[in-house]
Formats: C-alpha cells, structure tokens, sequence
C-alpha cells in the first residue's frame, strides 16, 4: 500500500481524535507535546509509520533499513487511565494482513482495545465516546 493511501485515512481520522479531547503527538517540540498533554480529556495518540526506507551504506551504496513493528497500527495511544489503545486505518476493500491481526490479538490479548476503521464514520459507529466501556 502506498504512504499517501494509508495517509488519506490516518490524517482525518488523527484530526477527529483531537476534536474529540485525545492530544495528537508529534509536534515539533517534545514541550508542545506536554502542552497538549495537559489539556487532554481522554488520552493520547500518535502516528506510527513502519516499513522499508533505502538509505546511504558504507561507500554509499544503498541500503534498506526497517522501520516499526510489523502488523502494528497506523494510529497508536493510551487512553485516560492507562489502557493501551490501537487504531489501524485501511483503506476501503482492503483486508488486515496476518501480521495485523497477530498484533491486534496481542493487544487485545493483554487488556488493551485494537479497533480497525476506515474512516471517521467507522469510529462514531463504533461508539469511540464509550471506549472505555467496552474494554475487557
């Protein structure tokens, strides 16, 4: 899948999360990121990116490098209280990888909440607002 794909989701989705009271780190400073901490109603989020980037090696032939944990979601965070929370994004009529689905069963697995959206209509579906509810 493309960056941009993937991109097309995370980005509305990542901007819904912060009109609903999460704080969306990755600012330009860590102190921005304390800031928005502090006004944070229910938790917090950030992108994750993972992949394959080919970069400069010994006498400059390229390399590649990996990025990220494979199968992880595209939006990660902690809720209010401490529980774990993951967001993968996907595109319409596409399909978790079997790696993304051993990484939402670990989360699950281990007490936090792995949701799969395609959208923000998915997440207000989904009853984002009582997330904390439908934790085990």
């Amino acid at each position: 899948m493309k960056f941009n794909e993937t991109n097309s989701v995370v980005k509305p989705v990542l901007q819904w999360l912060a009109l609903s009271g999460f704080a969306v780190l990755g600012g330009d400073t860590a102190i921005a990121d304390l800031q928005s901490i502090s006004g944070a109603t229910r938790g917090i989020v950030w992108r994750n990116n993972s992949g394959v980037a080919m970069l400069p090696g010994r006498g400059g032939k390229r390399r590649p490098v990996r990025f990220g944990v494979p199968g992880q979601a595209d939006i990660s965070g902690i809720l209010k209280g401490g529980r774990r929370l993951e967001i993968e994004c996907k595109m319409p009529n596409r399909k978790l990888t079997d790696e993304q689905k051993s990484f939402g069963k670990a989360i699950t697995m281990m007490g936090g909440l792995y949701i799969v959206t395609y959208g923000i209509d998915d997440l207000v579906t989904y009853g984002i607002d009582d997330l904390e509810a439908r934790l085990p």
